[in-house]
């Protein structure tokens, strides 16, 4: 069974959104302080999704499920993001703080899955 690398997805989505379609008019320019902003905004979501992936990977069994949760949630958001975006360029003006707000969220439902994971464990081993 061939490995796959998800690292290039992670990459690839925040550049297919850094276009100046995926903001409106063409031709318009991005300020300083909004490219800041942008580049918080995706080392914030890779550091989150790394976070998942990597669960992901060690996991075993139905703790798999969990950590492939939000990632799943991810891309069909996503999709649903850059679909609305497509047909109606004001549509989700403020997607960059929707993906935001999953990385925020991802974290704490990682911290708790982490937590209940090891906390099951724990109970798991005898005395």
């Amino acid at each position: 069974m061939r490995k796959i690398d998800l690292f290039p997805i992670l990459i690839g989505f925040p550049c297919t959104l850094l276009t100046t379609h995926a903001f409106g008019a063409e031709g318009e320019s991005l300020p300083l302080w909004d490219t800041v902003m942008l580049i918080i905004v995706f080392l914030t979501l890779t550091s989150s999704a790394a976070l998942t992936i990597a669960a992901w990977r060690q996991w075993r069994r139905g703790w798999r499920l969990v950590a492939a949760f939000p990632i799943a949630i991810l891309v069909l958001w996503s999709g649903w993001i850059v679909g609305a975006r497509t047909i109606d360029p004001a549509a989700h003006a403020l997607w960059s703080f929707e993906i935001f707000g999953w990385a925020l969220l991802n974290l704490l439902y990682m911290v708790t899955a982490l937590t209940a994971k090891r906390a099951f464990e724990k109970a798991d081993q005898p005395n």
